[in-house]
Parts: structure tokens; C-alpha cells; sequence
């Protein structure tokens, strides 16, 4: 492939330093955490790497950054207010999600200590009460703690109709949340909603703000 056609075609060049991000505000909360990267989206960067030399190593990009090369600049680096495959990808490397999917495309933990299930007492019976216990030890960029009053901020933040997220899919299911303790969630559903595991700040939805 022609590095010059790369170049003309890549209009923007997103730097995403490992475990580094600055401090971005959404309503006052804090949005962000940890920067991740999918194979897929490394692949993708080592292919513009190998084909345009102001990429390849030893052209002043330090060894432990990661440059990729976006198609059009994201019009916001909120994902909760944005969408398209720029957003997408942003939140996938930047954020972070109660849930995740893992190399076989299976629900994992995330930003959640275990996926909510009946056997260990995070789904109810009659499947409209769901539980995450939250990780410990999990900061924001400032270094104050993740807390599940913050998973509870950015849900109502998200309901709250003076604010233009572009969708509430899945949000709009749940009838109540509240954290009984600093590291519990729970949400409350209308009617069981099969897909909430992945939509409520799972993997096919926005992360926590």
C-alpha cells in the first residue's frame, strides 16, 4: 500500500499514551480510565507503521507511545454524547465499562469484579434485579477512587433529558438504581431485559462518566 495514500486519506493522527489521558469532564464527573487497545485496532496501527516512515521507530515517536491513525477527528472525546466508528473505537482504547468481552467474544469483567449471574446472587429469580460488585483499588486520573456513586451519577446523567446523549437504549429499562455501599450497584428493571448485561455501561454501550 502507498504510504502517500495512507496519508491522504488519515486526516487525523490520535495519540493514546499508555495509561496516560487528560483529565476530561462530562457534567461535572470525572469521565475516563484506563487506555486499552483491541488486536484488531494494533494491526491496524502496525500496518501504517511499516508503511509511512514518519511512523516507523526511529523518526521521533517514542517507543512507548501508541499512534493511530483515525479516518476523521471525533467530534467529541465523550463517547456518551457521540457516535460512529471513531467513537466507538475511542471509547474502546480510553474508557472503561462495568463489563467487557474477552477474546472469544465472551462477557468478562471490566471495571465489575464478576459478571452478574443467577449462581452468584447478581441476577434475581425473576431476572429484573441485577447486582455488580465493583473492583476495589480503581482510581480516576486525579487519583480519587471509582465508586459506585459514580455509576449512579452517570445513569442519571444519561436519563436526564436536558442533556443530548445520543441514545438511551437500554438506560431507559431501568426502573431504579442506588449503591448500597461504596463497591455494590443495583438496578432495578421495569420487565427483564435479556441484553442489559451488555447495555448498561457494558461493551455495546457507553462507559462510566
Amino acid at each position: 500500500m502507498n504510504a502517500n495514500v495512507i496519508w491522504l486519506v488519515v486526516s487525523t493522527i490520535l495519540e493514546v499514551r499508555a495509561f496516560e489521558m487528560p483529565y476530561i469532564r462530562f457534567l461535572g464527573a470525572r469521565a475516563g480510565a484506563r487506555a486499552r487497545g483491541a488486536a484488531a485496532v494494533v494491526t491496524l496501527c502496525g500496518a501504517i507503521v511499516a508503511c509511512h516512515p514518519v511512523l516507523q521507530a526511529g523518526n521521533g515517536v517514542p517507543a512507548r507511545r501508541l499512534v493511530i491513525a483515525v479516518p476523521q477527528e471525533p467530534p467529541s472525546l465523550n463517547t456518551l454524547l457521540t457516535e460512529g466508528p471513531s467513537s466507538t473505537m475511542l471509547g474502546s482504547l480510553v474508557y472503561s465499562y462495568l463489563l467487557t468481552f474477552d477474546d472469544r467474544g465472551h462477557l468478562a469483567p471490566d471495571l465489575a469484579a464478576a459478571v452478574p449471574s443467577s449462581r452468584n446472587g447478581g441476577i434475581s429469580a425473576d431476572g429484573r434485579t441485577i447486582v455488580y460488585r465493583l473492583r476495589k483499588n480503581v482510581v480516576w486520573q486525579d487519583g480519587v477512587p471509582l465508586t459506585a456513586r459514580d455509576v449512579v451519577f452517570t445513569q442519571r446523567a444519561i436519563m436526564n433529558r436536558n442533556n443530548n446523549v445520543f441514545s438511551r437504549y437500554g438506560f431507559e429499562r431501568v426502573l431504579s438504581i442506588d449503591a448500597p455501599d461504596p463497591y455494590t450497584v443495583r438496578i432495578r428493571l421495569r420487565t427483564p431485559f435479556s441484553p442489559i448485561l451488555t447495555q448498561f455501561f457494558g461493551p455495546a454501550r457507553g462507559p462510566i462518566a
